[in-house]
Formats: C-alpha cells, sequence, structure tokens
C-alpha cells in the first residue's frame, strides 16, 4: 500500500488527539506500520488528586512529556486544573519557575530520574519510587 508521508502524519494526529501514544515501526524508506498505546490513569491518582482539591489546593498542574492529546485526556480524567505537555526535562523546571514567578508554591512529584532537576527547582520535591503494579 503506498500512503504519503501526509497522510501518516495526519494519521498519527489524529490517533495523538484521541490521547494516545504512537510508535511507527518502518525503515529509512517506508513506514511498515504503526503501533498506538496509552496510559491508564490510576484511582489512587484520582482520588489523591481530589483530597487535595478538597483540603484547600486550588490548582493542581500536569506538566508532562506525553504529546498534548494524551495529557489532555489524562488532565480530564484526574480533573487537573492546568496542563502542560510536549515538555522536555529542562521544560519542566522551566514551567515550574513560570508558576512561582506566578506566586504559587509549588511541590513536584516525580517518578523518574529525568524529574531530578524540576524536583529541586520545586518548593517541594517528592519523588515517587518503587513497585508498580
Amino acid at each position: 500500500m503506498n500512503v504519503s508521508l501526509e497522510e501518516v502524519k495526519k494519521h498519527v494526529q489524529d490517533i495523538q488527539s484521541n490521547g494516545k501514544t504512537v510508535v511507527i515501526i518502518g525503515t529509512n524508506h517506508q513506514v511498515m506500520g504503526m503501533i498506538a498505546f496509552s496510559d491508564t490513569i490510576r484511582d489512587t491518582t484520582v482520588s489523591a488528586l481530589k483530597g487535595l482539591k478538597q483540603s484547600g489546593i486550588n490548582q493542581t498542574v500536569l506538566l508532562t512529556g506525553d504529546n498534548e492529546g494524551t495529557a489532555k485526556m489524562i488532565a480530564s480524567e484526574a480533573n487537573v486544573t492546568r496542563c502542560f505537555s510536549d515538555l522536555l526535562p529542562e521544560d519542566i523546571v522551566d514551567a515550574i519557575k513560570k508558576l512561582q514567578n506566578e506566586g504559587h508554591k509549588v511541590a513536584m512529584v516525580g517518578d523518574g530520574i529525568n524529574d531530578a532537576p524540576a524536583l529541586s527547582t520545586a518548593d517541594l520535591g517528592i519523588a515517587m519510587g518503587g513497585a508498580r503494579n
């Protein structure tokens, strides 16, 4: 099947806008296939964020390297106030500084080694680790 690069790009954008991440499989000259997948948000995450709001935290923010479609879907499911997507680790640091410059105290929760700079920039850094189900 002969498909143009523009058609592939449109298909990838359509998939991403539905909250999925796309992996393209192929060679330097040919797209052979695509795989789409998505994260699911844990029920405990949703209840923890709800608890934060009930305790007086008026703004929760998602800072992620995920594409915009995935980020918006997760933000919606988690009832997050603001969402920043397609971020590199240094962009997350900049977003935290922006929030601080807006007058906010920032608590950052991170689960990876790439989160270390952002965790140290935040007013409170919370490193998550350990076993996952």
